[in-house]
């Protein structure tokens, strides 16, 4: 009767309330899951909690914002790769790109990406500082220092001596790709312009 199918209601509409607040709680815990996944390959740990906290993580889209762009490229890494077994070129190139990816996070910078054996980061976002500029050439100096060390551990792989172009200008930055794969990454002509610097080292033998 009447009496008992209320309580029953009741309880059913109860269940479903509990059930829809642990799904959206469950799908709002397994985003901010992915966003840390995605956004620790390009920033510091320590970076992504405190964006995560502040609920300011980068969305879909870019904006465009001023940064400080740097390029890294070893020197000669082609002939020197020819002289070794695929495993240590890439026993290698792990090493050498977990160490510049360190001092990068440790200037407060975003890993771009890695393009072969080159390293592309900028400075200034997702969080810009007073600082951007100098914490590009601290850590450009940083990983020049790193080289020996690197070198040391990997006999055979010397002379190791990399390139870096360093350019501050407005780029697009943000999470920028297809449906199925974004990356946080920076276009424009800033970024052109850094790479070009890095490819001027070459030309006129420096660092």
């Amino acid at each position: 009767d009447v009496a008992d199918f209320v309580p029953m209601l009741f309880a059913f509409i109860m269940l479903l309330t509990i059930g829809l607040i642990v799904t959206i709680s469950n799908l709002r815990m397994m985003r901010e899951a992915n966003a840390r996944l995605m956004m620790e390959r390009f920033l510091a740990p320590e970076l992504v909690s405190e964006l995560l906290t502040a609920k300011t993580l980068p969305v879909s889209g870019g904006k465009s914002q001023r940064i400080t762009l740097l390029f890294a490229d070893i020197r000669s890494f082609t002939a020197m790769a020819e002289k070794h077994s695929p495993e240590r070129v890439v026993g290698f190139l792990n090493d050498y790109l977990s160490t510049m990816t360190e001092i990068i996070f440790a200037h407060n910078g975003t890993v771009d990406k890695f393009i072969g054996d080159a390293v592309m980061a900028f400075f200034g976002a997702p969080r810009p500082t007073e600082k951007d500029e100098e914490n590009a050439l601290r850590a450009a100096a940083a990983m020049t220092r790193a080289l020996p060390e690197i070198a040391t551990r990997h006999p055979g792989m010397s002379p190791l001596a990399i390139g870096i172009g360093i350019h501050t200008g407005e780029a697009i930055v943000g999470n920028i790709g297809s449906e199925r794969r974004l990356d946080y990454t920076a276009i424009g002509d800033s970024v052109n312009l850094a790479s070009r610097i890095e490819g001027l080292t070459k030309r006129y033998g420096c660092g």
